[in-house]
Parts: C-alpha cells; structure tokens; sequence
C-alpha cells in the first residue's frame, strides 16, 4: 500500500513506492477486452486472434498478459508481482521445456524474456517476490533478501550465484512493439437501468439496482476501520437475459483498493462514462478527465455526497478494465469518428 501517502511516523518513513505501481496476478476467468497481448502470448489454439484478444474467460496466463498491457496503457511505471499468485507458465520457461518444446511451437514468451526489455524501452521497473525462480537472478538489477522482516542487499551474492550456474535465457521472436490507445465506452442499457451503479462494498459495485432500493441511502459503510467496508446490501434487478456476472462489478481483484468511498467514485466515474458514451475517447483521455474534475462534478446529477474519495488512475482503469459491459476498440485513433464497435446495437 506503499503508493498511497501514509501518517509520520507510522513505520513506512524509508518505504517509498511509485505512486503508479500496479499490482499484477493471475486471475482466470476476469473478462478481457481488444488487448494486444503479443508481447506475451504469440498465437493461440483455433487461430485466436492475440492482437485484438478478447475473452470472458481468461486464463491465468493470459489474464496476466492483459493485465500488463492494460497497466501500461494507464501509464504505471512500476509493476509488482508475488510467485505464489501469478501463474508459473508466464513467469518462465526452465532449459528443460525449452528442449522439449521448441520456441516456435510454444504460445507464451515469459515474463523473464520481457522483463529487462520493459525496462529498456517502456521505462517500466519490475518488481518480483519469488522464493522459486532462481532464474530472475540472471535478469535482476537489485535482489534484497527478507529473513524474518529483515531485508539485507543480496545482489552480489546472487550474480555470484549467477555467473557460476548460468540459465539457457529465450529470447523473444518479436520486439515488445507500441501500446495501442483503446477507445472505451459502456453499454447503454446500463444507462437505462432504473438506478445508477453502486457500491456494494469496498471490493463489489451492484451495475442493476431495482426501484426497491430507490428508498435506501446510498451504500454506507457500517466501520471504516472494518477489513471489506461493508455496505448497506441493496436490491438488484435482473436486466432481461444477463447472466449473473453483468449483474456485479468485482473488484477483488484490486488488492490497492483501500476504500468503500474510492469504490463508489469508481461506481459514479462508470455512470458518467455511460452517459458520455457518445464522447469516443480513449482510456487515457478519460483518465485524463477524471483527474482534472472534482468528485462531486462526476455524474452532478446524483447529488453532492460526503462519502468518496479519489481512486488512483490505476484502480479506475483496472475496474473499467473488468467490468463486462464495456466496450473497448483499438481502431479508433480518429477523434470524432465512430469506432466499429462489436456489438453495435447494445451502444444505440
């Protein structure tokens, strides 16, 4: 939690994070949409498309490869990663599976393949908790080592270590390549629901609210100092043939999601790009925009409230990222212009 300004004298005085670092894991199943994942994942079974990937059921390799793509297109500086909750498949591939699996026929170029690259040309650092794949110490600046919340300068120690039992490193068939600028926009039948979004608690926003709930204050929560920020629970609608996962927006995925208020600014910022859907701007514009208006100028029309706080950019376009009903499209680079969007009619 680093990436948020903390109390004098709470413990962090020498802990100093970017304050655009994103959290990156696998998550299988989250919805991905038009992502150029390339620089990761090369092809993919039945000739699916990887420079336009779009899935509502994401692996955990290929997840991480959207997640990094996404994170770069917000412009974070820093990405942080932890071995026990990415997948291992995307963090490396040993000297054994090279020989029997040859790169040509292998879909997936590791992160270790990419990771100084990330640096050289993106100017993006990596930082990785790992107790298992020793070979990051072949591609590792600085390696600190924790014992018992101790943290000690290892990297001598481990280019030692390095140079005396050197790894077979791949590398990529293809350069890293630009970060394509998707137009976003959310489907209108989210605007004409009979409620705005609303936070349900710090990690659910409800995308269909009933009437029922017309009568309910927005969603409170019972202790700030309460872990989840548990919130008023208010009725949902069922839009006519959605599946449960339209219904809900979760963000557990968010682990630097600190606040029930962060989350229903993110709840208001998704209202107000629904009824923009007109204005096509891409996912930096409307970061952009956000930034520069107050909270309460976002979506007006709800109300002055006393309740929200400011999410980081990251967080905002992490939550767009997951929400099912957004439409994303590369092609549009044009202002203006309509972007040909796949499903057309939902955005009428």
């Amino acid at each position: 939690m680093g990436v948020y300004n903390h109390v004098p004298r709470d413990g962090r005085e020498l802990v100093v994070t970017d304050a655009s670092a994103i959290k990156i894991k696998s998550e299988e199943g989250r919805f991905v949409s038009d992502v150029d994942i390339r620089p990761f994942i090369n092809h993919l079974p039945f000739s699916k498309n990887t420079s336009r990937f779009s899935t509502t059921n994401a692996s955990g390799s290929t997840s991480m490869a959207a997640s990094i793509q996404e994170a770069l297109e917000a412009e974070s500086r820093a990405l942080l990663f932890d071995e026990d909750t990415c997948a291992t498949n995307f963090l490396v591939r040993d000297g054994r599976m090279q020989q029997l699996v040859s790169q040509s026929r292998e879909p997936i170029t590791p992160l270790i393949s990419r990771i100084r690259e990330l640096w050289k040309i993106k100017s993006v650092s990596c930082v990785l908790v790992i107790g298992g794949c020793g070979d990051y110490l072949d591609v590792a600046d600085t390696v600190i080592d924790m014992c018992q919340y101790s943290a000690t300068d290892a990297t001598a120690r481990a280019k030692d270590i390095a140079d005396r039992m050197p790894i077979s490193l791949e590398l990529p068939l293809a350069e890293y390549g630009p970060i394509p600028c998707r137009t976003v926009a959310i489907s209108a039948r989210l605007a004409c629901s009979h409620k705005p979004p609303r936070a349900q608690s710090r990690k659910l926003i409800a995308l269909f609210v009933s009437k029922k709930a017309d009568a309910l204050p927005d969603a409170q929560c019972k202790s700030a100092d309460e872990s989840e920020d548990s919130c008023v629970q208010t009725p949902l609608l069922e839009p006519h043939k959605d599946s449960d996962q339209d219904l809900d927006l979760d963000l557990s995925a968010l682990d630097q999601l600190v606040s029930a208020s962060q989350t229903r600014s993110i709840a208001r910022i998704i209202c107000y790009i629904c009824q923009s859907r007109k204005e096509h701007k891409t996912m930096r514009e409307w970061l952009v925009l956000f930034e520069e208006r107050t909270l309460d100028e976002l979506c007006s029309s709800l109300g002055i409230v006393g309740n929200l706080a400011r999410p980081r950019n990251a967080e905002v376009a992490l939550a767009i990222n997951r929400l099912r009903l957004a439409c994303m499209d590369q092609s549009d680079q044009n202002h203006g212009s309509a972007p040909p969007w796949r499903n057309i009619k939902d955005l009428e």
